[in-house]
């Protein structure tokens, strides 16, 4: 697939709920690492830091991050902590061309999530890394950039830290 803007067809995909990735399935990992390649070559071609599975139809709880050369692949996310402090940052989006939205953003965060290897991580993030995941978390939660921008600090902390499938 190719990637999904606010302007295709196919944009409902991007406000939808979606669903954790099947880890217990013999042919899993396979699975992830084609979706991830596919969504890594996407990325780059369009010269984002992250993207998330719903900016390509795919309704699945998974989102890659670039920082630097190193690219992190998130099965099934959850954050499972959020500071209270929190910093509003001008940011773009993929499948928001040419548009910037000044949006809020938590200083530091704590992210279980499974990895290639399908092993369960557990990591507390700041600075722009804390950034591109609240970015790409908000996609799996159906939220996009003009959803978040007039959001009040704690309705974007109650999104963050949502748990609902």
């Amino acid at each position: 697939m190719s990637l999904i803007t606010t302007n295709c067809p196919d944009a409902k995909c991007l406000k939808s709920k979606n669903r954790d990735m099947a880890l217990n399935h013999p042919e899993a990992k396979k699975a992830i690492l084609d979706l991830a390649e596919e969504m890594r070559v996407e990325m780059e071609i369009n010269g984002g830091c992250g993207i998330a599975c719903p900016q390509l139809g795919y309704s699945r709880n998974m989102f890659i991050t670039k920082i630097g050369d190193e690219i992190t692949i998130y099965i099934n996310p959850t954050i499972v902590f959020a500071s209270e402090s929190i910093y509003t940052q001008v940011e773009g989006c993929l499948s928001i061309p040419g548009y910037v939205f000044e949006v809020p953003r938590c200083k530091k965060i704590g992210i279980k999530y499974y990895d290639e290897n399908l092993d369960l991580i557990f990591k507390e993030v700041t600075g722009l890394e804390a950034q591109i995941i609240q970015h790409e978390m908000c996609h799996l939660k159906g939220k996009i950039l003009s959803d978040q921008k007039n959001m009040k600090v704690k309705e974007y902390l109650e999104l963050l830290l949502s748990k609902e499938e």
